[in-house]
């Protein structure tokens, strides 16, 4: 593998994906590489676009579900991108909408990211059996180097 230049941390608020995020903060400070937080609200659709979670997000569902996963996102990514500033790293948030092990996949190969720095269990929808069904699914789809952080 080359020099990390892009690194790629799904975020969902679990104690795992702070642990990820601090070790990929380790590994872009003695890289240079700079961070991309990833959010996916959980939904059934499979829209390929993602949001900035600098831009304005809306959308609610009829149980404002979305809603308050957005307000969730926002919360997270502002609370990362601090501490991404704190050492030094430069950060991105970014927000997708539909089935999280997919988005991630989808959305590393797309952006050409070097590595995926995930928790082994997050908070999913349903507690996972193994060691996480997203980490699961990335772990075994992604084509890029993965580390997982538990």
């Amino acid at each position: 593998m080359d020099k990390l230049k892009k690194i790629l941390v799904p975020i969902d608020g679990s104690s795992n994906s702070t642990r990820a995020l601090t070790d990929a903060i380790f590994l872009a400070k003695i890289t240079d590489a700079s961070i991309t937080g990833f959010y996916v609200v959980h939904s059934d659709s499979e829209d390929d676009t993602f949001l900035e979670i600098l831009k304005p997000l809306s959308g609610l569902d009829e149980k404002g579900f979305v809603g308050k996963q957005l307000s969730e996102a926002n919360v997270m990514m502002g609370e990362a991108n601090e501490e991404c500033k704190k050492n030094n790293v430069l950060f991105n948030g970014v927000v997708a909408q539909g089935n999280p092990g997919i988005k991630i996949v989808m959305f590393a190969e797309s952006k050409d990211f070097d590595i995926i720095v995930i928790g082994m269990t997050g908070k999913g929808h349903t507690n996972e059996v193994l060691f996480g069904s997203v980490s699961y699914y990335v772990t075994h789809k992604a084509k890029l180097p993965i580390l997982l952080v538990k």
